[in-house]
This record gives C-alpha cells, structure tokens and sequence, in this order.
C-alpha cells in the first residue's frame, strides 16, 4: 500500500517591501525611517475613505510638523512561499485527510 501527501507551495513574494536602508529628512530635519516594518515618526492620513467602488486614499505625514512623506520601498529580493493546501493519496487515489489518518493508523 502507497501512502503521499502532495502540497503545492503557494508564492506569497510581495512587489514591494519596507526598504531598510530607506531614510528621510524633513525640511524641519526630522529623520524617518523604518524600524521593524513601521515608520513610528510618520501617520497615515486617509484623505478619501473607502467607498463600495473605490479603495481608501491615504498619504503619510510626519507626526511632528505634517510633511507630507512617502516610505522607501523596494522590490523583494527573493522569493517566498507558504504552505498550499494538502492532497492526501492511498495508492494514488486522492482521499480525504480523514480517510488517509484512518488508513495510516492501520500502520502505526
């Protein structure tokens, strides 16, 4: 009797990512950048909410003198992935998880 598993990978590799060699002064000498995926001296304004049709419109601005700044990001540079769903086989025919648990305690 064969017993498989198959899973297919899913890609999740984002387009963009926080830049961490990313960094900005302000006019008023402010300094920004990123620290753990945040930008702490910078907030999000929404400028349009989110409508049924339409996204939110938002920009970011400094916290202390209301510049308007916008985060360094950068492609990523690599791939990656995140478990897919699972295929669970008993001589090649797919099966359900419960089915397959069944067949292996059979065997343990």
């Amino acid at each position: 009797m064969e017993l498989r598993i198959e899973m297919t990978p899913i890609d999740i590799t984002s387009l963009h990512e926080p830049d961490p060699n990313w960094s900005h002064g302000d006019r008023w000498g402010h300094i920004h950048g990123w620290i753990g995926g945040l930008v702490p001296t910078l907030r999000r304004v929404i400028d349009v909410p989110a409508g049924n049709e339409y996204p939110e419109l938002s920009h970011e601005e400094c916290r202390h003198c209301q510049e308007v700044v916008e985060p360094g990001y950068r492609l990523s540079p690599y791939r990656r992935y995140a478990p897919g769903p699972k295929r669970y086989y008993v001589n090649d025919q797919q099966v359900s998880q419960k089915e397959y648990d069944k067949v292996l305690e059979r065997f343990v």
